[in-house]
């Protein structure tokens, strides 16, 4: 990724990276070679105007935070076959 960003004006990053909380740390060596060759790293939210959600970053958290529904719990542990002409109870 190092050579992609010292080569490409813009980078956009996609999900499996921003899965990790760490991402910007982990990515940092990253970002400093883009930064040395004048050019950017955006995610896929960045590069359309809209601001980054993260939402599997801070899963397990949010789903601490707001647990699911016993009635939801139940309609996932349903066949497929009942999921496809039965709506989640959400």
């Amino acid at each position: 990724m190092e050579k992609v960003v010292e080569t490409v004006p813009c980078t956009i990053l996609e999900h499996h990276i921003l899965r990790d909380e760490n991402w910007r740390e982990k990515t940092k060596n990253v970002f400093d070679k883009a930064n040395k060759a004048g050019y950017e790293i955006l995610t896929a939210a960045e590069f359309l105007g809209k601001q980054n959600a993260f939402l599997e970053a801070t899963r397990k958290r949010l789903f601490v935070e707001n647990p699911s529904s016993k009635e939801f719990e139940k309609w996932m542990r349903e066949s497929i076959n009942m999921k496809k002409h039965v709506k989640p109870p959400i």
